[in-house]
């Protein structure tokens, strides 16, 4: 169904964008919401698929409409002011007045459209259990899980900073930077919801780098590296990263009549890659990504308590000694962090050949069953 916000509350006047609201079924029902922001300039229509697929997996599920007409990192990435992306996206969640060109009141904010619609549906459909995530005016964050693409995974970041949310998933996001600060000082650890609770699905060829390093400073690492989604199937080791790559995606598979974006195509409904059978080869990274149980994080460790690697300086090859037992995953960065290789090896020795790397400081991470570590090493000529 849709809703206009409009009719949820007579003081929101900006946009004329509806809600897009998909209800479980009884049977499905987990007493849980889904709410999903949509990318800059983008409309809840354009993310019917994901937002159905969270209905289907028991969410009630929300595409929630809000002012995302102003691109949040072309606003701040020249900015002097090291805090113009937080104060920009807590105005257009709260509607506090922080930021000079946002212009988002407290009724037009994603926090009174939220909890408007929820109070609207409870009153409309009240057999549903819309009362579940709202306790008079008050939003029940616990029972909400935030979810979005580009500029709306930002939103549900810092909304998962200042609440316990249900759960977090990013969708090739948040994409912030800075040209004079770097990243943001709101991407860190220090957020109210648990790093358990934090999903991403990303395009390695849409800032790969810069996304992996945004993930690592929420702490989603401790799961384990990033996972290929194209080659590795469901659960995916249990990881919280996960990504596809047009290196490793069979696009002789699928088709995608909107041409290969890498930045949309793996949310976007219209940019999909789809098969025969009209399916995305995606719907089950999102499946995962929303039902996938809280698992205990790998515990992280000096290099000297999981293994050793050796010579330091190398030339043509790195030999890595890891003596517990079992399978062991390995990946290999540069220094800015972009991932060259992966793999796993079940020996206690594994010669790494890095002959064909060019000259430079290089990011080893090993991951066993006991923890994970990661250790610098110069590449020589």
């Amino acid at each position: 169904m849709t809703v206009s916000p409009h009719d949820t509350d007579s003081l929101i006047d900006q946009g004329n964008i509806d809600h897009h609201i998909y209800i479980p079924t009884a049977s499905t029902a987990q007493g849980k919401c889904f709410v999903f922001f949509p990318g800059t300039n983008a409309s809840p229509d354009m993310y019917d698929e994901i937002v159905q697929t969270a209905a289907e997996e028991g969410y009630h599920a929300i595409g929630l409409a809000y002012p995302n007409g102003t691109s949040i990192s072309s606003l701040c990435s020249t900015d002097s002011d090291s805090l113009c992306s937080e104060k920009a996206r807590t105005e257009i969640i709260t509607g506090e007045d922080l930021h000079p060109t946002i212009m988002v009141d407290e009724h037009n904010c994603i926090e009174n459209r939220l909890l408007r619609l929820l109070q609207y549906l409870h009153t409309n459909y009240q057999n549903y259990g819309w009362d579940d995530f709202f306790t008079g005016d008050s939003l029940n964050w616990d029972k909400i899980a935030f979810s979005g693409h580009s500029q709306g995974g930002g939103h549900a970041a810092l909304v998962a900073r200042a609440h316990v949310v249900n759960r977090v998933l990013f969708f090739n996001s948040p994409t912030d930077k800075q040209d004079v600060y770097g990243l943001p000082s709101w991407i860190s650890p220090e957020h109210l919801t648990p790093a358990s609770r934090y999903y991403a699905f990303f395009h390695q060829q849409n800032l790969g780098p810069r996304r992996i390093e945004v993930y690592t400073l929420f702490g989603m690492m401790a799961w384990g590296n990033e996972v290929n989604a194209d080659i590795t199937p469901s659960p995916y080791n249990g990881g919280h990263v996960l990504y596809s790559d047009t290196s490793t995606f069979d696009h002789n598979a699928y088709v995608n009549q909107s041409g290969w974006n890498e930045h949309s195509d793996i949310i976007v409904d219209h940019e999909l890659p789809i098969d025969v059978n009209s399916e995305t080869p995606y719907k089950v990274v999102w499946q995962y990504m929303l039902t996938h149980e809280e698992t205990t994080a790998l515990e992280p460790l000096a290099f000297e308590e999981l293994g050793k690697v050796y010579p330091n300086p190398c030339y043509a090859s790195l030999k890595i000694e890891v003596e517990t037992a079992g399978s062991k995953q390995y990946a290999l960065y540069t220094i800015e962090g972009e991932l060259l290789m992966q793999g796993k090896f079940d020996e206690p020795f594994m010669d790494l050949s890095v002959e064909e790397l060019p000259k430079g400081l290089y990011l080893l991470t090993l991951q066993s069953d006991k923890g994970y570590a990661s250790v610098r090493f110069l590449k020589g000529e």
